[in-house]
């Protein structure tokens, strides 16, 4: 395994990371919908759990085994980023796995920006992860 592959799988752990935050940092505007950004962070990682506000009840179940995943992903993508793990050389099928459960918390977000356009409500941007055009919109 050559130098520049493992540097591609570390930009791949920081990219899920990313997009971990951008989610919860979503979710917490959407549902709490503040006057302004908080001025301190509550992480990612505890701001997760308003991914629930964004489904409806019947789903919670399955949207917390979705956010206890990506809990687990955000503390190892951490611990890999700041050198505290023997996972330095993530595989590329733990990625894999990481990449679906991402994808998958990322999916209630889409969900609820869907439901809040039919549904005729005003919009505020969600930036998009670097590399994308333009970002998404979401209800306020």
């Amino acid at each position: 395994m050559d130098v520049t592959d493992l540097s591609l799988r570390r930009i791949k752990v920081l990219e899920l990371r990313l997009r971990i935050e951008r989610v919860s940092s979503a979710a917490y505007r959407l549902v709490c919908k503040p006057d302004r950004p908080p001025t301190i962070s509550n992480g990612a990682d505890a701001q997760l759990a308003f991914v629930l506000g964004l489904v409806e009840q019947g789903r919670y179940g399955e949207v917390l085994g979705v956010i206890r995943l990506s809990r687990h992903i955000y503390k190892k993508s951490s611990d890999i980023l700041h050198g505290r793990s023997g996972l330095l050389n993530a595989s590329s099928i733990v990625l894999d796995e990481w990449e679906f459960v991402v994808s998958r918390l990322e999916g209630f977000l889409d969900q609820f920006v869907e439901r809040s356009e039919v549904d005729g409500e005003s919009a505020i941007v969600i930036p998009a992860p670097a590399g994308e055009v333009s970002g998404q919109v979401a209800s306020k």
